[in-house]
């Protein structure tokens, strides 16, 4: 579902970086090439593929774009997949 969400956005927007939170007492923060962290002290670990994101259960997918604003990327999204988008 998430990964679908992500396409929609992608849809509306064009190309995106994401990351993703796991889920669990074990999850990791996960980063796909090109996706900053706002906050780059907090660990992360940066996967090869998309598709390694979605290899466990997540929490949160993060979400940037190399040119949109937070705010503007956040309104294309919950046009794009409604509530799913926060």
């Amino acid at each position: 579902a998430a990964d679908t969400a992500l396409g929609k956005i992608e849809a509306e927007v064009g190309a995106v970086f994401a990351a993703v939170d796991q889920d669990g007492v074990d999850g990791a923060t996960l980063i796909e090439a090109g996706y900053r962290m706002p906050n780059p002290t907090l660990p992360a670990r940066r996967v090869d593929t998309r598709a390694a994101l979605w290899e466990r259960p997540v929490i949160k997918v993060l979400v940037r774009h190399p040119e949109l604003g937070d705010d503007a990327l956040a309104a294309a999204a919950r046009g794009a997949v409604g509530d799913l988008a926060t």
